[in-house]
């Protein structure tokens, strides 16, 4: 009996370290990869709208080179800077059980040092305050069916172009339409797309937008010449002085529409306090972006999709 006993705990200790060692092999694998993304645009000019002079310094990248460069310009006040690609650094994130892997994420690195990725410099040589602003330039990109598949009900009673349902965009939206495209209309889809309405009654249907998105309309604006880029920057300058201008979703934006409050970027205490969209530079003084202080590089906040 006693031997009946010693195997039996042999045989259990046994099972007991394989299942161990099987979960051993479950881990997570991490590659180091490079993408190349693109900047957001940048809107600089004096608070009083007098010209003046500013150097500028960030990262670009110049095809068949192995990293960024470093360009520095001197520009003379109202400018825009952005739109450039740009070499990204991140960590792609894969879960192995020691035969098969799969991928998880992607988790990029916000890179402010020279020829990274977030690298700017503003320096204010002039004797007047400068003010900027932020305007993303994300690529429009569409649900897949898949995807819709999973939403509740769709209720709307005109058609809906399932394929046209926008999932990314560029901010901040300024009645019905992403700011890129009052200023750089031909960068629009130029075509309707439809968006999730956010709902505040009770029933389970997801309600649908329709929104026109091609020349001469933008949402609810009729452009027959690009807005300057002085009257996109006073959008900026209405909305932290007094809310309800621009939204950092089409979600909030429907919610203000609805009657919700405190929805605009203002109300987010987070966009304003470190700068992301709007800001103000005195007079012989430098912003160097670090720590998140400028949202330079379009990471489009959702780092799965780089």
């Amino acid at each position: 009996m006693k031997t009946y006993f010693k195997r039996l705990f042999i045989f259990t200790a046994i099972i007991f370290s394989f299942q161990f060692h099987c979960e051993k092999q479950d881990d997570f694998q991490t590659e180091k990869k490079q993408a190349l993304l693109q900047h957001n645009y940048l809107i600089v000019n004096t608070t009083d709208g007098t010209p003046a002079e500013v150097e500028v310094s960030y990262s670009v990248y110049i095809a068949g080179n192995k990293e960024n460069t470093v360009i520095t310009e001197r520009k003379t006040t109202p400018f825009v800077i952005g739109g450039e690609k740009v070499m990204a650094k991140y960590d792609s994130i894969y879960e192995s059980n020691g035969r098969d892997r799969w991928h998880l994420y992607n988790e990029p690195y916000y890179d402010y040092q020279p020829k990274g990725s977030d690298y700017l410099v503003i320096k204010n040589t002039s004797t007047t305050t400068l003010e900027y602003a932020v305007v993303g330039a994300q690529k429009v990109r569409y649900y897949a069916l898949p995807e819709l598949n999973r939403k509740p009900l769709i209720s709307r009673k005109e058609p809906v172009n399932i394929n046209k349902m926008l999932k990314d965009y560029p901010l901040p939206i300024y009645k019905g339409t992403p700011v890129l495209y009052l200023f750089k209309p031909e960068l629009a889809p130029q075509t309707d797309v439809f968006t999730f309405w956010e709902s505040l009654s009770s029933d389970d249907n997801t309600r649908i937008n329709k929104i026109t998105l091609k020349t001469p309309t933008f949402g609810s604006v009729t452009l027959n010449t690009p807005m300057s880029i002085t009257d996109v920057l006073a959008l900026y300058k209405e909305e932290f002085e007094n809310g309800n201008t621009l939204f950092d979703s089409y979600s909030t934006y429907y919610s203000h529409l609805l009657g919700e409050p405190n929805r605009s970027l203002k109300t987010l205490n987070w966009y304003m306090s470190d700068g992301l969209w709007y800001g103000k530079l005195s007079a012989g003084q430098e912003l160097i972006n670090e720590k998140g202080k400028i949202n330079f590089t379009n990471l489009n906040s959702k780092p799965n999709r780089l």
